[in-house]
């Protein structure tokens, strides 16, 4: 039989309530530890890389890559250059690269001419919602469009969709000089954030 204290309860009953007491105070104090030094498990940082759609430059008419253009006199040539562009998360650069034959010659780094003398045998334009950014070494000519995050884009490269004027006073010797005058494009996508400036994300897209 338990030996009753003075009060009358019970040794092991004052002891067990001492315990539960301790017992409470150490969960009590867990959970504040765990509050503070538990919850960076949960809330830790975590990256992924930035989605971009996709990317495509579809060609039509008469300069297609492949098949060279026959020219004759006064028969204006087509070469519909598409750009699409699905977007990204962030904020984008669209680059455009036109890499001409030596033929082909330029004053205001838009309107593009194949001469012969003064004479002006062919000419095209870029279209005016392509921005001139520069000239490389290798003698292309990149333009670009900025877009702002999710911003889509469906652009053509050349204005008048696509037309090649060509002289109606040309002759064969002329053409004959033109037979393998060409035409090629490329483009490419880049985020725009981490960059200072369109030439700095031009120089990292370029090497």
């Amino acid at each position: 039989m338990a030996k009753k204290s003075r009060s009358g309860v019970s040794v092991p009953m004052w002891i067990a309530c001492i315990l539960l007491l301790l017992v409470l105070l150490t969960v009590y104090l867990s959970k504040d530890i765990y509050a503070r030094y538990g919850s960076g498990d949960r809330s830790g940082m975590h990256a992924r890389v930035v989605g971009f759609g996709s990317l495509t430059l579809t060609e039509e008419g008469d300069f297609a890559p492949g098949r060279p253009a026959m020219i004759l006199p006064g028969a204006n040539l087509t070469k519909r250059a598409t750009v699409d562009f699905e977007g990204g998360e962030v904020s984008s650069i669209v680059f455009v690269e036109l890499a001409l034959s030596a033929q082909w010659s330029t004053t205001d780094q838009r309107t593009f001419v194949a001469k012969s003398g003064e004479k002006t045998l062919l000419s095209f334009a870029v279209a005016s919602n392509w921005q001139y950014l520069t000239k490389t070494s290798g003698g292309t000519y990149v333009f670009y469009q900025l877009l702002d995050a999710n911003e889509e884009l469906h652009a053509e490269i050349l204005a008048n969709e696509g037309q090649i004027t060509v002289s109606t006073s040309i002759l064969k010797t002329e053409m004959d000089a033109l037979a393998d005058a060409f035409i090629n494009l490329r483009a490419t996508a880049v985020q725009s954030n981490g960059f200072a400036s369109v030439n700095e994300a031009w120089t990292s897209v370029a090497g």
